[in-house]
């Protein structure tokens, strides 16, 4: 592409279908989008859940995978009144914090990354 430049105005229209001038196109990180769900989403989905059989009762406690609902991560937003026996992949400490609290349990697929 020598002597394209400075004076050559008149070689660039010879050019001009190459696209030779300026950036064309991006690519994209690659990122693994994760499906989150809050603890009052999910208790509002409850009972459509039990009626799918993707959720269990056992005797006061409601039991709910969610890998099997759709969903990677538990967030801690709305209160929760309800004992639940969760399998997440990941979860926020304040929604683990908050389903202890409500009598029930979080276990975790996915170990949480080490602090350094």
């Amino acid at each position: 592409m020598a002597g394209t430049g400075k004076r050559a105005d008149q070689n660039k229209t010879r050019i001009w279908h190459l696209e030779y001038f300026g950036k064309h196109g991006f690519t994209r990180p690659f990122s693994d989008p994760q499906r989150e769900v809050t603890l009052s989403a999910l208790q509002e989905m409850l009972p459509q859940l039990l009626a799918e059989g993707v959720a269990a009762k056992e005797k006061d406690i409601f039991v709910i995978d969610l890998s099997k609902v759709g969903y990677d991560k538990l967030l801690s937003k709305g209160k929760l009144s309800l004992k639940l026996k969760l399998t997440a992949r990941t979860a926020s400490s304040g929604a683990v914090e908050k389903v202890k609290a409500a009598g029930g349990e979080v276990t975790l697929t996915e170990r949480p990354a080490e602090k350094v």
